[in-house]
């Protein structure tokens, strides 16, 4: 559902950005979340980081992409992920 405003609406959150996997170069490697370092409802900012992926022996910090608030997770820590994949759901500042 949608809001007047093109922002998409769930439980009362205006959604504006998604936190989605990145391709990371690395080929079929498996890749899953190894740790979450903000919790639901914590404020981020842009380039903040906000979820811990591991490939392999690696280990990657995805940013995020807007500044907002963490309202929805959508994996959980040690879940295998896809390139592509949505992770999470920020809600922005106006």
């Amino acid at each position: 559902m949608w809001n007047e405003e093109g922002r998409e609406r769930k439980n009362e959150w205006a959604i504006c950005r998604h936190v989605v996997l990145p391709d990371l170069g690395l080929g079929d490697v498996p890749i899953s979340v190894s740790v979450w370092l903000v919790k639901r409802g914590e404020r981020v900012a842009e380039g903040e980081p906000l979820v811990e992926v591991m490939a392999g022996p690696a280990t990657v910090d995805l940013p995020s992409p807007a500044d907002g608030v963490l309202v929805q997770k959508l994996v959980g820590e040690g879940e295998t992920i896809a390139v592509g994949q949505r992770l999470a759901a920020i809600e922005c500042d106006d």
